[in-house]
């Protein structure tokens, strides 16, 4: 019994002592940790997210030969799309491929965050306690260990960070320090188009703390651009610009949608990280003692927190998995407040009850103690389907439900893009996308609640007669009455 009370209350004490040295293999722990807080959203997933399927999806039209926004109609960053498309021709549908990619990704994430902090000295002692406690917020949500584009982009936003510290560190003469910053945070912007607005934080963070030049403005947009000049440059040789502009620049263009989860569970999962960040920030005001340099790491840190602020705004889908871009000033003040008390028992007690308050938190919203259904937005919700293994089209808003049990035939997917096609197939360049979409994918099946197909009766008659209409569905006539039940 002794020896039991000893184990539990030196327990704190050993976690929090293990993860303060210095020593590369500290991360093979903390890859650890993350696994073991991860498992129980693992075992008790609640099912497909909307996500998870559109990725599918996206993979496979890629895979299949369709070329992005002008042989798919779709606003999903290339980058994204292009990185579906890999896991799709590795693991297919098969979500837990998925799910050991995000996880690494997220491990990854912790890993490079703290190593940036002791290379760049942002604390009075180097420690890959900022590693675990990045790692700590990564399991707030069942969906935070998922492979999102969210977790690909906001690595990239990482190693561009570090070229930042670099420069403000350094002030270094050499002017491709900035243009890495730059061209890195180009590429983030493909994998999520919002993070653009983490271009406009370097530029003031530099601006501030470096001693920006004009120059050197010149070159981090330029780094910026590059990504995108080369974009454009590929699609005008395919003189596809006009797709390009339309769907993926356009459409990506403007303020955010809602959130796809509830907000008293929104605020029960960022509840407990909130109140520390919260204590850290007090703490910080009233105790630390920063050099120079530290306090411009730390304002530098504030203002990712502001950038981040905007870039949630302006994020298409809102869910748990867009806040990771909190994570690293959360991270830093969080491991700050920790390293800097001196009494260490208390900041052993801090960090278990961190991690408790997180497990305990997210576990509570995903079986449903805070409300009935927390996710249900985001989820795939199962429907019985008339069609099953078949290549449909749609022409209305997706059904999640319906693409689940088919694969998506021909160009067109997001029907906020095609809607303009379908109406006006009179016109020369609409006709011949139709056309170039039934010749290159063409669907098994149509799903047209709203009978738009009819209105190509009279401009592509030879495709429209090769179907006949059943309820909300056009079938091929060859193959109408085989393979479905009503």
């Amino acid at each position: 019994m002794i020896f039991f009370e000893f184990i539990c209350w030196q327990t704190p004490a050993v976690v929090l002592r293990f993860f303060r040295i210095n020593d590369p293999y500290r991360l093979l722990a903390v890859l650890a940790v993350l696994a073991i807080l991860a498992l129980p959203f693992w075992l008790s997933s609640p099912g497909l997210l909307l996500r998870d399927l559109h990725q599918f999806i996206a993979g496979e039209a890629v895979n299949g030969g369709r070329t992005l926004y002008s042989e798919w109609f779709d606003s999903t960053p290339p980058f994204a799309a292009w990185t579906a498309a890999l896991l799709e021709m590795c693991f297919g549908r098969h979500l837990p491929g998925w799910n050991a990619v995000g996880f690494v990704l997220l491990f990854l994430q912790a890993a490079v965050f703290g190593w940036i902090l002791i290379v760049h000295r942002a604390y009075n002692e180097n420690t890959y306690l900022p590693a675990l406690v990045f790692a700590i917020l990564g399991v707030s949500s069942f969906d935070l260990v998922r492979f999102s584009p969210e977790l690909f982009g906001s690595l990239l936003l990482l190693l561009a960070l570090h070229q930042l510290f670099n420069e403000i560190e350094f002030r270094q003469q050499a002017e491709d320090v900035v243009l890495r910053a730059g061209f890195l945070l180009g590429l983030a912007t493909l994998v999520v188009f919002s993070y653009w607005v983490f271009f406009f934080f370097a530029w003031i963070a530099l601006l501030l703390y470096a001693g920006l030049t004009f120059r050197k403005s010149v070159l981090l947009l330029t780094g910026f651009l590059l990504p995108h000049l080369v974009l454009v440059t590929v699609y005008f040789l395919l003189d596809q610009t006009q797709w390009l502009s339309l769907n993926f620049y356009a459409a990506n263009w403007g303020w955010g949608g809602k959130w796809d989860i509830n907000f008293k569970s929104l605020l029960v999962i960022g509840g407990v990280p909130s109140f520390f960040f919260l204590i850290s920030i007090f703490m910080l005001h009233q105790e630390a003692h920063f050099t120079r340099y530290q306090s411009q790491l730390l304002q530098v840190m504030f203002l990712w927190l502001v950038a981040a602020g905007v870039q949630l705004t302006l994020a298409e889908a809102r869910t748990p998995t867009t806040l990771i871009t909190f994570f690293p000033p959360v991270t830093y003040l969080i491991s700050y407040n920790l390293l800097l008390i001196r009494r260490k028992w208390i900041a052993n007690v801090m960090l278990m009850a961190m991690i408790f308050g997180v497990i305990v938190s997210g576990q509570a919203v995903l079986r449903g103690y805070v409300v009935t259904d927390p996710y249900r937005q985001m989820l795939v919700k199962e429907m019985p389907s008339r069609v099953k293994a078949k290549r449909v089209m749609m022409l209305a808003e997706p059904v999640p439900g319906l693409m689940q049990v088919n694969q998506q035939a021909g160009f067109f997917y997001d029907w906020e893009l095609s809607e303009r096609v379908w109406n006006e197939p009179e016109m020369l360049a609409h006709a011949l996308l139709i056309h170039r979409s039934f010749a290159k994918s063409r669907p098994d099946v149509i799903f047209d609640p709203y009978d738009r197909f009819a209105n190509i009766s009279g401009v592509l008659p030879n495709i429209f007669n090769r179907y006949h209409r059943d309820g909300e569905y056009w079938y091929q006539k060859q193959t109408s009455g085989i393979d479905y039940t009503r």
